[in-house]
C-alpha cells in the first residue's frame, strides 16, 4: 500500500515538473519531438476524466449532433489508443489539450454570423483539418446553397459565405494532422470550385425561343470598339484590388461578380487585350504570395503619391 502511494506521489510530482516545463519553456521544446511515456499515460488519464464531463455538456449545447460526435471521436481516439502504438510528439498532446480546454469553455454554439456556430468557428480557429469535419462542413453548406431555387441567388449566398470564412480567425501554427492539407486550403479550394461551376451554369441556363416566335427585324449596326484602360500590374493583382475593393465596399454593386462584370471588360494589360472577368474573380480567391505582395506594394505607392499632394 505504501510503494502505491510513494508511486502515485511520484507520478503527479512528475506530471507537475513536466507540465512546468511545458509552459514555461515550451519555445523551446521541439513540437516533433516524442513525449515521454509517462507524461503521455498522465496526459491520456486527464484528458479522459475531462471528456467524460465534457460529452454530456457538448450534446446539450450542440444540436448538430454529428460535428460533436466527430470531435469527440478524434479525443477519444487519442486517450483510449494503447501505449506505445505510435510515436506521440508534443505537437499532437498540445494540441488535444488546446482544443479540450477551448470546448470546456465554449459558451452559445448556436448563435451564428452567417451559417457559422461557435464551435465551428472554434475548430476553424484551431486549424481542425480532420477529412470527416470537411466533408460535414461542406456537406452542411451545400445543402443549405441547393434550399434556394435562383441560380443567382445560389451563387450570391456561396459567395457571401466565403467571404464570411476568408474572414475568419485563425490561429497561425496550429494544425489538427500535419500530414493533411491546411483546413483553409480544402476549403477555399471546395469554394472557388463551387462558384466556378454555379456560374458556368449560369453561362449555359439559356431559355430558347419558342417556335412559333419570329425574330424582330433589327438593323445591324457595327459594334464600337470598347475604350479599354491600360493596367500594368497582371489579372490575378488587378483581381486582389477589386475584390478588396468590393469586401471593403469601396466600391458598391448588387454582388462581387457585378463589380467585376461592370469593370474589368475596360481593362486591357501589356499582355493581354481581352480580360476574362469571371475568371480574373475566381483567381482572386487563390492569388499567390508573390501577386499579393505586388498588389501591396502598388497600394503602397498609391498611399505614398497622395501624400505628397
Amino acid at each position: 500500500m505504501l510503494i502505491e502511494t510513494v508511486y502515485d506521489n511520484l507520478i503527479s510530482c512528475l506530471d507537475e515538473l513536466l507540465s512546468f516545463i511545458e509552459v514555461r519553456f515550451s519555445t523551446y521544446l521541439s513540437l516533433d519531438e516524442r513525449v515521454p511515456a509517462t507524461y503521455l499515460l498522465v496526459t491520456k488519464k486527464e484528458l479522459s476524466l475531462r471528456l467524460g464531463k465534457l460529452k454530456t455538456r457538448l450534446y446539450k449545447l450542440v444540436p448538430d449532433r454529428r460535428i460533436v460526435d466527430i470531435v469527440l471521436k478524434t479525443l477519444y481516439s487519442f486517450t483510449n489508443r494503447p501505449q506505445g502504438e505510435y510515436p506521440v510528439t508534443f505537437r499532437d498532446v498540445l494540441y488535444k489539450k488546446e482544443l479540450t480546454k477551448e470546448l470546456e469553455v465554449l459558451e452559445d454554439p448556436e448563435k451564428e454570423t452567417c451559417i457559422y456556430t461557435a464551435l465551428n468557428e472554434l475548430l476553424i480557429y484551431l486549424n481542425f483539418n480532420s477529412k470527416a469535419f470537411a466533408n460535414h462542413f461542406t456537406e452542411r453548406l451545400a445543402e443549405k446553397i441547393n434550399g434556394l431555387e435562383n441560380l443567382s441567388e445560389k451563387l450570391d449566398q456561396l459567395l457571401v459565405h466565403f467571404k464570411d470564412f476568408n474572414q475568419m480567425h485563425r490561429k497561425p501554427g496550429v494544425i489538427f494532422n500535419p500530414q493533411y492539407r491546411d483546413l483553409k486550403t480544402v476549403l477555399s479550394n471546395w469554394f472557388v470550385q463551387e462558384i466556378f461551376y454555379l456560374e458556368k451554369k449560369m453561362r449555359l441556363s439559356v431559355t430558347p425561343l419558342q417556335s412559333n416566335t419570329e425574330l424582330p427585324k433589327q438593323k445591324v449596326s457595327p459594334e464600337k470598339p470598347k475604350q479599354k484602360v491600360m493596367c500594368i500590374l497582371s489579372t490575378d493583382q488587378t483581381g486582389l484590388i477589386l475584390r478588396a475593393s468590393d469586401e471593403l465596399r469601396i466600391v458598391v454593386a448588387k454582388s462581387m461578380n457585378e463589380v467585376f462584370k461592370t469593370i474589368v471588360p475596360h481593362l486591357s494589360t501589356p499582355y493581354k487585350e481581352d480580360l476574362s472577368y469571371d475568371g480574373m474573380r475566381s483567381k482572386s480567391y487563390v492569388a499567390e504570395e508573390r501577386d499579393k505582395q505586388i498588389a501591396i506594394e502598388t497600394l503602397e505607392r498609391i498611399i505614398r503619391k497622395i501624400k505628397e499632394y
